[in-house]
Order: C-alpha cells, then sequence, then structure tokens
C-alpha cells in the first residue's frame, strides 16, 4: 500500500479532475467518497433496496443477488424494515461494489494508507477510460 495518490492511472492527470475518475473507497470506514460512483449511491441503494423489498425479485448480477438474499435474511430475521437493513449493513453494500469494480476489466484500481494519530486508514482509489460507462452498467445489472 502506499501513500495517497492523486494521480490517475491511465492519463497521470489529476485523478479528480481528468475525468476517469470512478471511486473512492474507503477500506477501513467502508464508505465511498468521490467519483462517479458517489454520485449515483442514491440511486444504487434505490435499486437494492427494491430488490430487498420483494421477494420475487431477481437482480442480474449474481454476485448483487447473493448481496440481496443476505439483507433479506437479516430482514426476516430481525424483523426491519428493508430500508433499516440496508443502511446497517451499508458495509457489506460497499465491499461488494468494491469487489466488482477490481474484477471489471475497464477499471484500474490503486490502494493507498494515510497515517493519522489512530492509526493507518486504508483506501483504493479507481479509475475507468469511461467512467459513466461502468456505473451505466452497474446500474443495469442490479435493475430487476
Amino acid at each position: 500500500m502506499t501513500d495517497a495518490k492523486s494521480q490517475c492511472l491511465i492519463c497521470d492527470g489529476s485523478s479528480f479532475k481528468c475525468g476517469h475518475f470512478l471511486a473512492n473507497f474507503g477500506i477501513t470506514e467502508s464508505d465511498v467518497g468521490g467519483g462517479e460512483l458517489f454520485d449515483h449511491m442514491g440511486d444504487i441503494e434505490n435499486l437494492l433496496v427494491e430488490a430487498i423489498s420483494f421477494e420475487d425479485k431477481v437482480m442480474k448480477s449474481h454476485s448483487f443477488s447473493i448481496l440481496v438474499e443476505e439483507i433479506r435474511s437479516y430482514v426476516s430475521e430481525n424483523e426491519m424494515d428493508p430500508q433499516d437493513a440496508y443502511s446497517e449493513n451499508h458495509y457489506l453494500v460497499v465491499e461488494a461494489l468494491r469487489e466488482h469494480f477490481e474484477d471489471h476489466k475497464d477499471v484500474w484500481f490503486e490502494p493507498y494508507g494515510v497515517g493519522e494519530a489512530s492509526g493507518t486508514y486504508a483506501y483504493e482509489n479507481m479509475w475507468s477510460n469511461d467512467p459513466k460507462s461502468v456505473i451505466d452498467e452497474l446500474l443495469s445489472s442490479l435493475r430487476c
């Protein structure tokens, strides 16, 4: 793991301004902190909560269908509202998204760490030649 990187792996430009920046994952704290993905987290949440809410909905993406089933079980076991269950299991969503993009052929990624007084925090930046298409593909796979 290297120190924080702000250079794009595709064009060597600023990863936040060059148009290739897909996502910044906070691995330690399980969050998404920037990039094209950040702008679509609400859409992703809505699609996943809809899939969790209706047992007859089947996801196109196998890895996300496993995630939905896991959260559905959580809803059932804890007699919870699907939205609340999604929120309590948000870390699983972030992990599934990160793994999805790490396996994507059009995504480059680089982990890095930032030292704080309380320890080192792990992050991962991701880039793509066409982040909008990568996100559109993801959203399409999440539709039931």
